[in-house]
């Protein structure tokens, strides 16, 4: 459905369970955030392309000749975040993670001891391991090789203006910043 729009975003309880857990058990909380994840994602299969006119005042860059250009995956483009959400999706599962069944933007990937949550909020990725996690290392490098990332790893501040600040055995979170924000 063209006219329909899709944002994938973690359940705010899913994020508070995973920050307690991450003081219970001295998990490493790191997060980055897509750039322009929308226009990152392919193009699924069998979906017709969106074709826009050049706009008249670029048309003498085309040698006057009538062109289209194809808008896909652009922000505006109303079925760019579910594309983006597949592609996403699809690539968690092909690397081994499991789809949570109660807040479908939480996955997991465990080996023995060693294990990786991970939430996603649109293009924000935040993931929670051990320090010396393996899974975590495997995902950063094929992540990094699929998709252009901020990676801020373990320098994160901030996540959907929520602040954290991680000590060992303590996460706390904070809205200072953003009320500031809105109280100016």
């Amino acid at each position: 459905n063209y006219g329909r729009t899709h944002s994938p975003t973690a359940r705010p309880a899913t994020f508070r369970i995973l920050c307690a857990l991450a003081a219970m058990y001295g998990l490493t909380i790191r997060g980055g955030d897509v750039s322009q994840a929308y226009a990152q994602a392919k193009w699924p299969e069998g979906m017709k392309k969106v074709y826009a006119h050049v706009p008249s005042g670029y048309k003498k860059y085309y040698d006057g000749k009538p062109h289209c250009v194809e808008v896909g995956q652009l922000y505006g483009n109303p079925p760019a975040g579910k594309n983006w959400w597949i592609d996403l999706r699809d690539f968690l599962k092909d690397h081994g993670f499991q789809q949570s069944e109660w807040d479908p933007c939480y996955f997991v990937k465990r080996n023995g001891e060693d294990c990786v949550h991970l939430i996603v909020y649109v293009d924000d990725i935040l993931t929670f391991s051990a320090k010396d996690s393996k899974i975590y290392d495997e995902f950063e490098r094929d992540f990094t090789a699929k998709y252009t990332w901020n990676n801020f790893g373990t320098d994160l501040h901030d996540f959907v203006s929520i602040d954290i600040t991680q000590k060992p055995g303590e996460v706390k979170l904070g809205m200072d910043k953003y009320i500031d924000a809105m109280a100016a």
